[in-house]
């Protein structure tokens, strides 16, 4: 008989898959939407209740869904993975096998910064690859981030941003942090459960160098600060400047070192942080009192250009309030925190959770960040 905790990983794994797949005949949606379909199944089948907490949290976001409904009903899939959150938190139902996710996002990272590199210096069999298992509607917008290096690699660090197999290099940034993360949590848990020296310390900074490089060649300046924020708060609670996390502070060291002045740069008028902060005033310029306060606007009708604005415009300072419980809620949960920082970072400046790629990365690997903590927090073993 298959054990639950294989069936469990293998349903993660598919989660982790989907959003990467090649979306020929939308071949990604379909294994995400197979995702979502085992993960409801998962929990009504295991009896999951939620607490009188959750439910009263959900109130905030009922006249958001209500006007999303009235306004753009097409967008109210958006919604869902909150509703896994709500509904599944804390995932206590779930048991991962960590050795098969840490390989899994292994291969998954190497593949993605891999074909990030190999299309950077223009390889048309990679390009042609990329144009037919992962086609663009909006290619045109993007043939100028897409254009191969012209100079040498070392040259072209924060002058030009490798975009990867998603065109955009924010999403491409996005992508291998959120990768990365996961790697990174089920190495430091089969670390605690299986050995505590210094067996695999050599390969696992390695491997933060590979994805240190990678994400400097997005040059996501989001990501970039995501990045820098998760690795200094997950090793918050050791003693950061001991020995054993030299090579994470001099990772730190180099990232600021080569992208600080580019991140200042950003906040600049006329940039893009710029930008977005003058998209968000308008906002509130120009939409009336009712959607400010209860939502129903979405991205269809005003861009924002970043995860926080078109939240704010989907559920309004009511339901946003309703945000600001649920993450004070599991943020008590040590381990949840880099992870909880991570997601914020991003939804300031890029897409996190608004967008139905992204949050299908998200969701699995909150999922695994829970079996995490429920493994090492608890007293009960799960």
């Amino acid at each position: 008989m298959i054990k639950k905790s294989t069936i469990d990983t293998i349903i993660i794994m598919l989660g982790m898959l989907g959003p990467i797949s090649p979306n020929v005949l939308n071949f990604n949606y379909i294994l995400i939407a197979i995702f979502y379909f085992f993960i409801f199944l998962h929990i009504i089948l295991n009896n999951v209740t939620t607490s009188k907490k959750n439910f009263l949290i959900l109130v905030f976001f009922i006249p958001g869904l209500f006007l999303t409904f009235k306004n753009s009903p097409e967008n109210l899939i958006r919604f869902i993975p909150f509703f896994f959150f709500f509904f599944g938190y804390p995932f206590l139902c779930f048991y991962i096998k960590f050795q098969w996710i840490r390989l899994f996002s292994l291969f998954i990272l190497i593949y993605l910064i891999f074909t990030q590199t190999i299309l950077a210096y223009g390889n048309d069999t990679f390009s042609n690859f990329r144009e037919i298992f992962y086609p663009n509607k909006d290619l045109d917008h993007y043939r100028g981030r897409i254009a191969p290096m012209t100079k040498s690699i070392f040259e072209s660090f924060t002058e030009y941003r490798a975009s990867g197999l998603f065109y955009n290099p924010n999403i491409m940034g996005s992508v291998v942090l959120l990768y990365y993360i996961f790697y990174s949590l089920s190495d430091d848990c089969i670390k605690k459960k299986y050995f505590k020296d210094k067996k695999n310390l050599i390969f696992f900074y390695l491997i933060e160098t590979i994805v240190m490089f990678s994400i400097l060649f997005s040059f996501s300046r989001t990501i970039i600060i995501s990045y820098i924020a998760y690795i200094f708060l997950k090793n918050l609670k050791q003693n950061f400047f001991r020995k054993k996390n030299f090579f994470l502070f001099l990772i730190i060291i180099i990232v600021i070192f080569l992208s600080i002045n580019k991140i200042i740069d950003g906040f600049n008028y006329g940039d893009s942080q710029s930008i977005k902060i003058n998209l968000f005033i308008n906002y509130f310029q120009e939409t009336n009192i009712l959607n400010i306060i209860f939502g129903g606007v979405h991205a269809d009708h005003y861009m924002f250009d970043q995860d926080i604005g078109n939240w704010f415009g989907a559920v309004g300072l009511f339901g946003f309030l309703g945000f600001v419980l649920f993450f004070m809620k599991i943020s008590h949960i040590f381990f949840l925190r880099p992870l909880i920082l991570v997601i914020l970072l991003i939804s300031a400046g890029a897409g996190a959770l608004y967008g139905l790629f992204t949050s299908s990365i998200i969701i699995p690997l909150f999922i695994v960040a829970f079996c995490y903590s429920n493994k090492f927090s608890n007293s009960k073993k799960i």
